[in-house]
């Protein structure tokens, strides 16, 4: 599962410092989804919470913020406990949010079928 996480969490790190750019044009270096969402301009972080569907979108993002650093090291942890779909609904704000704020934009394997 922690492969699962990890990449689910770093998905979520760069919808938000895409986000950032589209909104401000810069981002932060950090790995913490809270942090990462701090940043974001006020008039992002409303449709980001909007597309995300809960005003709980803080206090979520807050549970699942250091997911990328620790289940990718997670045999130094005795043990984890987060809750995927978090961040399977976060990742899919994002992308909604993105699409909307530049739907030119070209995502690898969209509409792709195999």
């Amino acid at each position: 599962m922690a492969a699962g996480i990890v990449c689910a969490a770093f998905s979520v790190e760069m919808y938000l410092k895409l986000l950032a750019v589209l909104g401000s044009g810069k981002y932060s270096h950090s790995h913490k989804l809270a942090e990462l969402y701090a940043e974001l301009p006020a008039e992002t972080r409303t449709k980001l919470t909007a597309k995300y569907g809960s005003a709980d979108v803080e206090k979520h993002i807050g549970e699942v913020s250091a997911a990328f650093v620790e289940w990718r090291y997670e045999h130094e942890h005795g043990s984890l406990n987060i809750n995927p779909s978090i961040l399977i609904r976060l990742a899919k704000a994002c992308h909604a949010l993105a699409r909307e704020l530049k739907p030119e934009l070209r995502v690898f394997g969209e509409n792709a079928t195999v």
